[in-house]
Order: structure tokens, then C-alpha cells, then sequence
């Protein structure tokens, strides 16, 4: 489901913020797309949106989709075009973010 939702906003740059359009993608999952449009609209799910929310900031969340992987951030995915993806992730890296920070650091 959370493939399908990432996939139907930031490729095919369906509007999520749309009720219809979102149960357009969860009915073509074969969900219950009323029962979960329900469930989202509960205090318990308005609660957990905001703890998550909070802690998102916490750690200086900024963009979605984000990713977290052994602490570091991962960020982005807005309508990918995967044959130029798979053009760039080809490409011979020049310097990796990593090595760039530490080198500043040395300034």
C-alpha cells in the first residue's frame, strides 16, 4: 500500500490530499477504501499523525518522502523518471556527500 500511495503522488503526481483520488488508489489495491478513509479521520490516528509529526521534526525532517537509515536522512522522489534514475545511479560518482561534509569540516 505504501508503494502504490508513494508511487501514485510523486510519479504519477496524483493529489493525496483528495479524498477521491485517494481511494481511487487504495479501491485499485482491493482495499476498503471508506473504512481506512474512517480510520484516518479517528482522534487515535489524529494523535499518532501528530507524535510522528513532532518527532519528524526532531530530527529535522523537512521533505517527504524521508527516509531514516542508521541515523542519516534520506529525502526526495518527486515524480521519478526511472529511465533517467537509472541514467544517473550509472554515472562514476565525482565526490560522495560524505567525503564533501568531512573535507569542510577540515576548513
Amino acid at each position: 500500500m505504501i508503494s502504490a500511495i508513494f508511487e501514485a503522488g510523486w510519479s504519477r503526481e496524483i493529489d493525496l490530499a483528495s479524498e477521491a483520488d485517494l481511494a481511487n488508489v487504495l479501491e485499485s489495491l482491493g482495499l476498503n477504501s471508506r473504512e481506512m478513509l474512517n480510520t484516518i479521520k479517528t482522534p487515535d490516528a489524529k494523535a499518532e499523525l501528530r507524535h510522528e509529526t513532532s518527532q519528524a521534526i526532531a530530527r529535522d525532517v523537512f521533505g517527504v518522502p524521508t527516509f531514516i537509515v542508521d541515523g542519516e536522512l534520506f529525502w526526495g522522489n518527486d515524480s521519478l523518471n526511472r529511465p533517467k534514475v537509472e541514467e544517473m545511479l550509472a554515472r562514476r560518482r565525482g565526490i560522495d556527500r560524505k567525503t564533501f561534509i568531512q573535507r569542510q569540516n577540515k576548513k
